[in-house]
């Protein structure tokens, strides 16, 4: 009789099998094409037009640009492991996971895709293409909640010491500092103007992957944990909750709903922090088209 009713329960589980391992190669397919674009973009414009980025990428595209045998992918990887660790020791090592992953992979396409043929040389659309194609391949990252590193986790770190900065403004800070330092250091002080086109490119492409720049996602949550996810998000992501006080119809049950509004890119981590929380909360997701506040825009 057992047998015959875990036979009847099989056909149950099948959809819900079917639909985690679509998810699993979904997630594996656009982790795959995130960093088949970053590597092409390096060694088909950025590499090809002496292009630096900033953050790690740039700091290991000088290098390699007075030590050719320095391979661009390995020295992003070294570079990253110190920062890696540091917000392993703040965050703990399962918010490190799909960073080390999307590190490791974006910087092995780097090392890999080395046989890609340059078809332009032209410093300035080699800055327009490769901040482009660099950037729709971090987005197509971000989506997947993988990061590249460098600056993004520099500006976590630096994030808790000088908080009346934004994140926003430590990378731009931290991305300025090395460009301009290696400008400084190969003596093309042209390649600025070319440095800051193709972050311009990169990040507007990084916007248009993610859905737009003034896009972001207003999450309603509904959970007998409300105030643990509360400190959690808060903590986790930095971002505010308020507390709305509502009512089940049908229960005629009083709930505490948590309202928070986060950029897209940050729309992964906040389901990540409530899951680990409470894995049956009921969360509601909306588009925000334009958020004006602190975090956000400052200013109409």
């Amino acid at each position: 009789m057992k047998n015959k009713h875990l036979l009847h329960r099989i056909p149950d589980k099948i959809p819900k099998v079917r639909a985690k391992m679509s998810s699993y190669f979904y997630e594996f397919g656009t982790l795959i094409l995130g960093s088949v674009l970053f590597g092409a973009a390096m060694n088909m414009f950025l590499t090809p037009g002496k292009i630096v980025l900033g953050g790690i990428t740039g700091i290991a595209t000088t290098i390699n640009y007075f030590f050719a045998s320095a391979p661009i992918g390995l020295m992003i990887i070294i570079f990253n492991i110190p920062l890696v660790l540091l917000n392993m020791r703040v965050y703990g090592w399962r918010a490190m996971i799909k960073t080390v992953i999307g590190i490791v992979m974006s910087s092995v396409a780097v090392d890999t895709l080395v046989f890609l043929p340059v078809t332009i040389d032209d410093p300035l659309l080699c800055a327009i293409f490769g901040g482009a194609c660099m950037g729709a391949g971090a987005g197509i990252l971000f989506t997947q909640g993988y990061t590249t590193g460098g600056s993004d986790l520099a500006s976590y770190m630096l994030k808790r010491r000088f908080k009346r900065f934004s994140t926003g403004r430590m990378i731009l800070m931290l991305d300025l500092f090395v460009i301009t330092g290696s400008a400084v250091l190969t003596g093309r002080y042209a390649g600025i103007l070319y440095s800051l086109i193709a972050s311009y490119t990169y990040s507007h492409a990084v916007d248009y992957v993610l859905g737009g720049a003034d896009k972001a996602k207003l999450a309603l949550i509904v959970s007998p944990k409300f105030d643990v996810i509360a400190d959690a998000v808060f903590n986790e992501l930095g971002r505010g909750v308020t507390v709305l006080y509502g009512c089940g119809w049908y229960t005629k049950e009083e709930k505490d709903v948590l309202m928070c509004v986060v950029k897209k890119d940050e729309l992964y981590k906040i389901k990540l922090v409530i899951h680990n929380v409470d894995p049956e909360a009921f969360i509601i997701l909306a588009d925000a088209s334009e958020v004006v506040g602190m975090g956000f825009k400052t200013e109409q």
